[in-house]
């Protein structure tokens, strides 16, 4: 009897353990059932992201994928969708699960075969090697002053001695002294230096060779003397050189440095704008001022449409018959574009012009205009024509600060438009200024993490300069240069122009004002790739899911933190150029010279963290041993050799570990554990050497680059 009972009690135990089980189960497999129901009005906001990740693939391969590779994938992706997946009624948590992962594929591959497809159809011959002095005739596609009196010439159509036709680059890009007149569309003849462009300065630098590429440029270099006119004066007003009239027009009223900053408002072109003026703008968060983009184009567009509005709704009859704010809506369209062609059409005004169209047609629509639906159509079509606009700067920021500022205005509207209603006219001035105010902080929050990865510093008191700037921005330089394009016609410019250089004035008086300031700049040295990438996407599932779904960012976001924790960073750098070595020492950073390369010397300052100029001598440290032929030191247990010249590469060979010599190593089986000579980044760009005890790593350009059509084949 008492055994039946024991039996009979451990059974319901189990039965009930059993019960339970499958009651969590249930309650599990509901719950993810319910999170993922409840993505349904979020999905179209993933469709970018999804579709990034294509593009993304597609430019960390270290080869080029065949042409037909993309393409040839989505369509038989996309075929097994339509005629399998969209039809299967099962309602399981697996089937589910399945369909939303085939979406996400076919979107990824969908990204990688619009990179494919627009890196094909760009096709620039890239040069590869030093040529000139040569004899090239082009056409002036652009003219852009640049600091110190010089221009800079971008020419089309060309032909260049010595240069076969199919290794002809589509444009090339030439620096050019001297007053001689010119304009754009004159074809032009000239004795020229060309080089290829720069690769990184580094590996997992910034490619300057890829950003070239995708804008048709397949040689930098400079023009000896005057060129020769071949077809004259160009008798046909394009859009270049109504842009470069413009410039003129604006040089004639304003003194240069004002001149410049108010081409780069009003045309897009920053190139004549002082170093130092620059340097002021980036130190104390006013840069994106200078480069138009979602403010300029949402400015210019507000002002277009303030102004209509007012100005119909000043004649009755019009207010009271017509639909005068939807009217007024599709002239700033209008409006914009015309900025945008203005600004030369690059891919940053083209997005923000395709964002500020789509909040006006919803206002024509009647619908809001500010949604985070706007922001990823936006985003898709950005990317669908101009895949490479992902791995630039300017993309991540624009995109960021409105995200940012539509989440927080979407959250607080309710706040916001209750204020307003309660307020009087005085109040609601107030309640506008506070608005300037809470959105540049917001819109300088959500880029800051752009801000170090891309530049690796940080404004620190940029809020401070952009809450003075950004109101006389809006409320008096963009106005002005409304008014003065539409005056220009008339020859009537200069009064507008006028008012907004005092601005300007302003602007750069605060500008400097706030780089004097302590603890104004922020060096914060290179972020990891992959670290950045999980903060990125750890930021997008917290924004775009919905949902306790969001806490699954945590992980990512502490591994993010553990591997910029443990980020190891070069100890030594060798430039491509072979004229600059580099030693870090995790204290300091130690330079072969300061006077030679001096670009690629400021981009590894700020790779370590460092500000402009703080690089030091490496030659005058204590533990460097030279004479005429080479330098020795123990540095972090490797025995380090700085050969000079080739008498010493033999004996060189026998001391070091590592072993960087200025002329190509010409001694065959050397015992140096790493050898590095002028050949070596001649053909692979910079190097990078990582000690870690016994073990020594090397990186270059090169293998990180892989075969692309950006990079050039010696």
């Amino acid at each position: 009897m008492r055994q039946d009972i024991i039996t009979t009690g451990l059974l319901s135990l189990v039965a009930n353990a059993g019960e339970k089980r499958k009651f969590w189960l249930f309650s599990m497999r509901d719950y993810v059932i319910n999170e993922i129901t409840a993505q349904k009005d979020r999905q179209f906001l993933w469709l970018p992201v999804f579709f990034a990740f294509g593009i993304a693939a597609y430019f960390s391969l270290p080869i080029e994928p065949p042409v037909f590779l993309g393409p040839f994938f989505l369509i038989v992706l996309g075929a097994f969708y339509g005629a399998v997946l969209v039809h299967s009624k099962s309602g399981t948590i697996i089937d589910l699960v399945i369909k939303k992962a085939f979406i996400v594929l076919l979107l990824s591959v969908a990204g990688f075969s619009a990179a494919q497809v627009r890196t094909a159809t760009i096709h620039t011959p890239m040069l590869v090697k030093k040529l000139g002095p040569v004899k090239l005739t082009g056409n002036i596609l652009a003219i852009e002053e640049i600091e110190g009196g010089a221009r800079r010439l971008i020419l089309s159509h060309l032909d260049i001695e010595r240069l076969d036709k199919e290794k002809t680059p589509v444009s090339v890009r030439l620096k050019l002294r001297g007053d001689m007149p010119l304009s754009v569309g004159q074809r032009i003849e000239a004795l020229v230096r060309l080089n290829p462009p720069s690769s990184a300065s580094l590996p997992g630098g910034f490619d300057f060779r890829r950003y070239l590429y995708f804008k048709g440029i397949g040689a930098v270099g400079f023009i000896y003397n005057d060129p020769v006119l071949i077809d004259g004066e160009n008798s046909i007003m394009s859009t270049e050189s109504l842009r470069h009239s413009i410039v003129e027009r604006i040089g004639a009223s304003l003194d240069e440095r004002k001149a410049a900053i108010a081409s780069a408002l009003m045309v897009g072109k920053r190139t004549a704008i002082t170093e130092e003026d620059y340097e002021a703008f980036r130190n104390s968060g006013l840069a994106h001022l200078l480069a138009i983009s979602g403010l300029h184009v949402g400015l210019m567009a507000g002002v277009i449409f303030f102004f209509i509005r007012l100005g119909l709704s000043s004649i009755p009859v019009l207010a009271l018959n017509y639909p005068i704010k939807k009217i007024a809506a599709f002239i700033a369209i209008l409006g914009a574009i015309a900025y945008m062609i203005f600004a030369g059409a690059t891919i940053s005004t083209q997005r923000a012009v395709l964002m500020i169209g789509l909040a006006f047609i919803a206002i024509i629509f009647d619908r809001s205009p500010f949604s985070l639906r706007l922001i990823a159509f936006a985003a898709l079509v950005t990317l669908s024509f101009s895949p490479e606009a992902l791995m630039s700067a300017g993309f991540h920021m624009s995109f960021a600060a409105v995200i940012g500022l539509v989440v927080f205005y979407e959250a607080t509207r309710g706040m916001w438009t209750g204020l307003y209603r309660r307020s009087n006219g005085f109040q609601k001035i107030l309640i506008y200024f506070l608005g300037i105010v809470i959105t540049t902080v917001i819109a300088s929050s959500a880029t800051s993490l752009f801000e170090i990865y891309h530049f690796q510093k940080f404004a620190a008191l940029g809020n401070i300069a952009n809450i003075i700037s950004v109101p006389l921005v809006a409320f008096m330089i963009m106005p002005c240069a409304l008014l003065a394009f539409l005056l220009m016609p008339l020859g009537l410019e200069f009064a507008p122009l006028w008012v907004m250089g005092q601005g300007l004035s302003i602007i750069l008086e605060v500008a400097y004002w706030v780089q004097s300031l302590p603890g104004a700049v922020l060096y914060i040295g290179a972020m990891p790739f992959h670290a950045f990438i999980l903060l990125v996407v750890s930021a997008l599932w917290i924004i775009l899911w919905k949902g306790w779904g969001k806490v699954l960012a945590a992980p990512l976001i502490l591994t993010s933190l553990f591997i910029i924790n443990t980020h190891k960073l070069p100890d030594l750098l060798v430039s491509s150029s072979h004229h600059l070595i580099a030693l870090y020492d995790g204290q300091g950073l130690y330079v072969s010279n300061k006077r030679r390369d001096k670009f690629t010397r400021e981009i590894w300052e700020r790779h370590y963290g460092l500000g402009d100029e703080e690089a030091l001598s490496l030659f005058k440290r204590e533990d460097i041993l030279c004479d005429q032929e080479a330098c020795r030191m123990e540095f972090k247990g490797q025995k380090l050799s700085i050969a000079k010249s080739y008498y010493a590469q033999a004996s060189e060979c026998m001391w070091a570990d590592i072993l960087i010599s200025y002329e190509p190593i010409k001694v065959k089986n050397c015992n140096a554990q790493i050898e590095i000579g002028k050949f070596d980044t001649w053909r692979n760009g910079a190097h990078a050497i990582y000690i870690d005890g016994s073990s020594v790593r090397l990186e270059n350009v090169a293998t990180q680059t892989g075969q692309r059509p950006w990079k050039q084949e010696h």
